[in-house]
């Protein structure tokens, strides 16, 4: 096994992924799967192995992330238009959500970590991940069709991830919603780069609806 993933191995991680699992199987404190989730993703940053085979991975994840965002996008914004055409209602959002089916490229295949990653996509856990992705918002609406809006790529002259080195910060296709999970959730890096099945969905939230 390659030296960043032998942290897998390590039995303080076993020791805490199978801690987690005890309490995911018996709905423990939601408080402390949380904080064990949140050590998880701690141990496993501190062994990334910031590598070029890693960050093509990583590339490859951003690129797939960024499709399935454009993907929902597009379905989403014919509807919008309709909907906002309609003026039955003051205050429109679409919002999506993603799940992401455990990687069959991750190196490590069992059901501890499976388990520990259906626990990463659930908002009781990791919150971070199950916020909602507001894709378009009619009180602020666009008047025109804009990809490059929506996806919020990374400006150059600036850090869009703090936490990645600067060399990969500025050559990666990144998003604010990659930020957003990798610094924000209980997702590490190891846990993103492999993972391609990525799925999105669409509900609209309506806060006030027009009596006429």
């Amino acid at each position: 096994m390659k030296k960043g993933l032998a942290i897998y191995q390590d039995r303080g991680y076993k020791d805490l992924r199978h801690s987690l699992c005890q309490h995911l199987c018996s709905t423990g404190d939601e408080t402390i799967i949380r904080n064990g989730l949140e050590y998880r993703r701690k141990l496993l940053e501190e062994a990334f192995e910031y590598n070029a085979e890693n960050k093509e991975l990583l590339r490859e994840f951003c690129i797939r992330l960024n499709k399935a965002v454009i993907d929902l996008y597009r379905k989403a914004w014919p509807l919008y238009e309709q909907m906002v055409r309609t003026e039955i209602t003051t205050d429109i959002t679409l919002v999506a959500s993603f799940k992401m089916t455990y990687p069959t490229l991750h190196p490590i295949q069992d059901a501890e970590e499976q388990e520990v990653w259906n626990a990463l996509q659930t908002w009781r856990y990791n919150p971070g991940f199950s916020g909602p992705f507001h894709l378009m918002l009619h009180e602020d609406h666009q008047e025109k069709y804009d990809e490059d809006a929506i996806l919020q790529l990374q400006p150059k002259d600036e850090a869009w991830d703090e936490e990645l080195p600067k060399e990969w910060d500025q050559d990666l296709p990144l998003t604010m919603l990659f930020h957003h999970w990798h610094t924000h959730s209980y997702y590490s890096l190891y846990d993103l780069m492999y993972v391609r099945n990525i799925e999105g969905n669409i509900h609209i939230e309506l806060d006030y609806i027009n009596e006429k």
